[in-house]
């Protein structure tokens, strides 16, 4: 008998350490089944369609959005690879018997990004590798294979604060961000798998609790605008200082839109409150800066 876990995620050229355990693999396959001449038994089944999709996490979060930014991006150059990583006898494998998964071409995209204020696990983001078909090889290669690259975990993030118009908000204990994008695969002559990565649209939602409930005076109860200091941040965790945070290397993700709240409850109470993103001008509906200072 065989088990395996996950491993670091090579994307292009960049490797992202910190791997979490949301790893996942997805066919997503459409079959055809005939029932024919009557029959009450299926007689006949081939595939279809597949759109196949592999969910991965990290810890390095700062590793990742510079690695395919706010947005996602695209595969280009090198492929993306992610292994399902053999165990050992009280160890893990150094063969080439892991089970390594190639993507050629197709995109990857942020999914949500969650912190939580003194959570063990620390802040982690879900991101999704999109393949689409380069017309000869499949979508996801498989392989018997080495590990490639030396993972090091040298960055873990908590949540920071939230600024709305310039005017940090306190008390925050919890940021989740989803990105909400809506990609279409569509696939042509007869062809099982998309050739091509589109986006269709993109909602994303930022959302922070608050012991601060008094920020309801500010939101009023239609919410407010959010305006070009409007930001959620996380904060470094590091060890090596004696605070154990480091200030000076935080990671802000700006956007305007709509500042509002939806929910007070709780003991202690707090406060949900919900940032919609709009898109202003020539500027991206949402940006990010991996090497920023938390706010005074």
């Amino acid at each position: 008998m065989n088990e395996y876990t996950v491993y670091a995620a090579k994307l292009c050229d960049t490797l992202i350490s910190g791997a979490t355990d949301d790893q996942a693999l997805q066919s997503n396959l459409a079959k055809l089944i005939i029932k024919g001449d009557g029959s009450p038994y299926p007689n006949y089944i081939a595939p279809m369609s597949a759109q196949p999709l592999i969910l991965f996490g990290t810890t390095s979060i700062k590793q990742l959005l510079d690695a395919i930014g706010v947005l996602g991006s695209t595969i280009t150059g090198s492929p993306c690879v992610f292994f399902c990583q053999k165990l050992s006898e009280l160890g893990r494998s150094s063969g080439s018997d892991h089970l390594s998964m190639s993507v050629a071409a197709g995109a990857v995209i942020p999914i949500s990004l969650n912190a939580q204020q003194d959570e063990q696990g620390g802040a982690r983001m879900i991101a999704h590798c999109v393949p689409a078909w380069d017309g000869t090889n499949n979508p996801i290669v498989t392989a018997l294979a080495a590990l490639s690259g030396t993972p090091s975990v040298g960055q873990a993030y908590t949540v920071g604060p939230l600024m709305i118009n310039g005017t940090k908000v306190g008390g925050e204990q919890s940021l989740r961000v989803e990105w909400n994008i809506n990609l279409r695969r569509p696939a042509s002559a007869g062809e099982a798998w998309s050739r091509n990565v589109f986006l269709l649209d993109m909602d994303p939602v930022i959302t922070y609790t608050t012991t601060e409930v008094t920020l309801l005076n500010t939101l009023g109860p239609n919410g407010i605008v959010a305006g070009a200091n409007t930001a959620a941040y996380l904060q470094k965790l590091d060890p090596t200082l004696a605070s154990g945070r480091d200030p000076t290397t935080a990671i802000a993700i700006a956007a305007q839109g709509h500042a509002e709240w939806t929910t007070v409850s709780g003991t202690p109470q707090m406060a949900e409150v919900v940032i919609t993103p709009k898109k202003v001008g020539e500027n991206a509906i949402m940006t990010v800066n991996t090497a920023t200072s938390l706010p005074e």
